[in-house]
């Protein structure tokens, strides 16, 4: 780990205050509310494949379609074969990105989110991963929309390299300046691209704790017939019901410390002769692991792999003992805040994303990144001590119902977007009328008046939405 990057993890002894709208903001907010059902405002969110929409999006996009918001997704190909896909409640645009750079195919992925936009005419794009957060930013700012947000989810430019390092270092940049506001889904995300001159400090922010989800602690709740969850898991896999099992969620790539996970099971594995380890995720060929390190898991008896995404977590969670993430770098950790929810503790690697996530020694142990030894040190005692394991389960549920909810980290997103809207809409108001339009303008953008006159704007899809009563898919040739 360098000097640089434990500078950055220096763990916050409490959190602040959320930022809570106040009362007179909340009043506010719900008149906006009332205000604009009839005629919503138009939000797109941009992410590079469907996964992250489905993982992190579908209860908050139901929240904010419920209060005024009309929610446009843009992704890769494949929504509609995503598990639970029904659930949701957006207008879908399919437009094929790849995680990995490709010059050729990002031009014409960026020339398709430009043409969209450009029809779609949203008020705010808020995009999501790195590259839909750079492809989507230059394209909404071409597009002239009035609010760009760019979100930070994690820092992969502290893994990389010389020559990568460049690159991320230029894009996030880039990113950041054509963005109107940057959300950082942590703190030690805020505060590295702002020490590091990539954001104006005045232009990043977080919202309350952060995370801009949260967890739903009644979906997540270990309460809930959780023996039985986990036992369906358990027979699903051929695990012994009474086995003691380790946990780990996630891609199975290099950066999530795949390779460091297995040579501690090598250890695990002969002292604990009951244990198993559930691998909830699948192999990436974008990002590969060593192909006999692949092998080596596949032929273990006693390690089982989904090898698909999943939408039924807290049955997973619910089948596991103790969860495990030694991962390189990420955003504000999902798996510790669920595992949390759940009360399974858990091991999580000292990086920014995860120490804001855990509180080490309470609800979790942190092991230094890259360390099987210190990973298998953990895993043993947790192992060992089941009044351990019930202790900080039980303080991981009462720090994330407190800090992490996804009710208060809705709420918060809710009333930044509409904070936006109303700032937006105060500055078009006093701005100069042109004599050339009749309407107003807000930098490059021409905004029509609110008269009783003005014509109603509504996308096409929408108004498809609209006409058939439910969502669809829309691809971008």
């Amino acid at each position: 780990m360098t000097e640089e990057t434990r500078g950055l993890l220096i763990e916050p002894e409490e959190f602040l205050p959320a930022e809570l709208p106040s009362p007179a903001d909340a009043k506010a907010n719900r008149n906006m509310a009332r205000t604009t059902t009839a005629d919503p405002t138009l939000l797109v969110i941009i992410a590079t494949v469907p996964e992250t929409i489905m993982s992190f999006l579908v209860d908050q996009i139901q929240f904010l379609t419920a209060h005024g918001f009309e929610v446009h997704t843009i992704t890769s190909p494949g929504m509609d074969k995503m598990p639970g896909n029904e659930a949701l409640n957006s207008v879908r645009h399919e437009v094929a990105m790849t995680r990995a750079i490709n010059p050729i195919a990002d031009l014409v992925a960026l020339m398709k989110l430009w043409r969209l936009l450009r029809e779609l005419r949203p008020t705010i794009v808020q995009t999501r991963t790195p590259k839909a957060g750079l492809l989507g930013m230059i394209a909404a700012w071409f597009a002239r929309v009035p609010v760009r947000i760019y979100t930070v989810d994690g820092l992969p430019i502290l893994t990389q390299k010389f020559l990568g390092r460049i690159m991320l270092t230029v894009t996030e940049w880039l990113s950041c300046a054509l963005a109107t506001e940057v959300l950082c889904v942590g703190r030690l995300d805020r505060r590295y691209i702002v020490a590091s001159g990539l954001c104006p400090s005045g232009k990043a922010r977080v919202l309350g704790d952060g995370h801009l989800r949260g967890v739903d602690t009644e979906k997540f709740n270990p309460f809930a017939d959780r023996e039985n969850r986990g036992a369906r898991i358990k027979d699903e896999y051929a695990i012994p019901r009474g086995a003691p099992v380790i946990g780990f969620i996630g891609r199975l790539v290099p950066d999530k410390g795949v390779a460091e996970l297995a040579n501690a099971w090598e250890k695990i594995h002969v002292e604990f002769p009951d244990v198993h380890l559930l691998l909830c995720g699948y192999f990436e060929p974008v990002h590969p692991v060593a192909a006999e390190l692949a092998e080596r898991l596949k032929s273990d008896a006693r390690v089982h792999i989904t090898g698909a995404w999943l939408n039924n977590m807290p049955d997973f969670y619910s089948a596991i003992d103790v969860c495990v993430l030694p991962t390189y770098r990420e955003a504000l950790s999902t798996v510790a805040i669920e595992s949390g929810a759940m009360k399974v503790p858990v091991v999580i690697t000292r990086v920014a994303g995860c120490v804001e996530a855990v509180r080490n020694g309470v609800t979790g142990l942190l092991v230094e990144p890259r360390d099987s030894e210190s990973i298998a040190i953990a895993l043993r005692r947790l192992l060992k001590d089941p009044g351990l394991r019930e202790k900080m389960g039980a303080a991981g549920r009462d720090f994330v119902s407190r800090h992490y909810s996804a009710a208060r980290t809705s709420a918060l997103v809710l009333a930044e977007y509409q904070r936006l809207v109303a700032s937006l809409d105060s500055r078009r108001s006093r701005k100069p009328q042109s004599p050339r339009s009749g309407g107003t303008f807000h930098g490059e953008i021409a905004v029509a008046d609110n008269s009783a006159t003005a014509p109603k704007i509504k996308s096409k899809a929408a108004a498809a939405a609209s006409s058939t009563g439910s969502t669809s898919i829309h691809p971008i040739s």
